[in-house]
C-alpha cells in the first residue's frame, strides 16, 4: 500500500511555517483546531493558546510534484491577492481589523492576513499578539464553516519576509486537488 497523504498541524500565525507548508510543499487545509494542545500547555510559544491548522499534504498529487520540482508558477498569486477582500487585515497601527463577514463570505475567494513575525509581536506587545490570535481564529473558523478551505499562503513582498496572506477558496479540496481522498482530522484533545 502506497502512502498518498500525510497530515500534521501547525500554528497558523507562524508565517515562516505557513510559507514552507503552503508555498513550498503544497499542503491544503479545511480544518482549524482551537487550543489543540489544551489550556494547560504553557510556554512562551503558547501564551495565546495553541490553535492549529490541520493540513493535508497530498504527496501523490500534481500540485505537490510541481511545487517540489519548482515547476509551478505562482507569481500571479500576488496579483490575485490584491483583488481579495481579507477577513482580517492590518489597520494603520498594526492591529487586526475584521471586515464585513457577509460581504467576504459571498465571494469565491477570500484572504486572511497575518503578521510577519508573531513571536516578535508577542515579545513587544502580548496583548496585540492575543488580538491577532482571536481575529485569525474568528476568520478561519467562520470561513471554514462557510465552505472555504485554505489553498495558499503568500508573502506580500516578493523575495522578502513580509506580512503573510492566506488565500481561501470556496468549494471542496477534492475539486481543487482531484487526487485527494477525504481524510478527516482527529478531534482536538
Amino acid at each position: 500500500m502506497r502512502i498518498q497523504e500525510i497530515t500534521w498541524t501547525f500554528d497558523p500565525l507562524q508565517s515562516k511555517n505557513a510559507h514552507l507548508n503552503f508555498g513550498k510543499l503544497g499542503v491544503i487545509s479545511s480544518s482549524y483546531k482551537i487550543d489543540f494542545y489544551g489550556p494547560e500547555t504553557s510556554s512562551v510559544l503558547h501564551r495565546n493558546s495553541t490553535d492549529r491548522l490541520w493540513v493535508t499534504w497530498p504527496i501523490t498529487s500534481r500540485r505537490v510534484r510541481d511545487r517540489l520540482e519548482g515547476k509551478e508558477n505562482r507569481p500571479e498569486l500576488l496579483d490575485l491577492l490584491s483583488n481579495l477582500l481579507p477577513l482580517t487585515q492590518f489597520n494603520g497601527d498594526g492591529k487586526p481589523a475584521r471586515t464585513d463577514l457577509a460581504a467576504a463570505l459571498s465571494r469565491q475567494r477570500i484572504a486572511i492576513e497575518i503578521p510577519t513575525d508573531i513571536l516578535s509581536v508577542e515579545r513587544k506587545d502580548p496583548g496585540l499578539a492575543r488580538e491577532w490570535r482571536l481575529a485569525t481564529r474568528w476568520a478561519f473558523t467562520e470561513a471554514l464553516k462557510a465552505g472555504f478551505f485554505v489553498a495558499e499562503f503568500c508573502r506580500m513582498v516578493r523575495g522578502k519576509q513580509g506580512p503573510g496572506v492566506y488565500l481561501l477558496e470556496k468549494g471542496s479540496v477534492e475539486e481543487y486537488v482531484p487526487e485527494m481522498t477525504r481524510s478527516a482530522p482527529p478531534s482536538a484533545r
